[in-house]
């Protein structure tokens, strides 16, 4: 005589059942959208709070710029000034200046010639010195090498 066990079955269907009960219970769909909802919300909100702040940062930092670029400005207007001081002075003296950290170099106005009409005719006619150019003196600064 064969004895079965009517509770024992078959053991697919008891794990499967026994996962079945023992699983957590899927959220729905609608839990999961609010869920989400406030999320997002959360996310917004730390935006906006992130956004006040940097633009309050930066509008601070503004100011500051603004107010470094407009003394930049200022010195440069002055530093252009000083320079044309500088060579207007050294043109009319005609000599380099040398300064602690900078100098005024004079240069005598180059002289050049048209050399398609002079190169062949300078050392035998003294008419040639009709095509000669000679420009403008000039004045360049240059830091003093210590």
């Amino acid at each position: 005589m064969e004895v079965t066990m009517p509770f024992v079955g078959n053991l697919d269907q008891i794990a499967a059942s026994y996962f079945q009960v023992t699983a957590l219970p899927r959220e729905p769909v609608a839990k999961k959208l609010d869920r989400l909802a406030f999320t997002r919300d959360g996310i917004q909100s730390l935006e906006a709070q992130r956004k006040v702040i940097v633009d309050a940062a930066l509008a601070g930092i503004h100011n500051l710029l603004d107010s470094i670029d407009a003394a930049i400005a200022e010195l440069l207007t002055t530093a252009a000034e000083t320079e044309s001081e500088i060579k207007e002075e050294v043109l009319t003296g005609g000599a380099t200046v040398k300064g602690t950290s900078l100098q005024a170099v004079f240069n005598r106005g180059r002289v050049s010639y048209d050399a398609k009409g002079l190169d062949a005719l300078a050392v035998v006619k003294p008419e040639v010195l009709n095509f000669r150019k000679e420009g403008e003196p000039s004045v360049s600064i240059r830091e003093v090498k210590h």
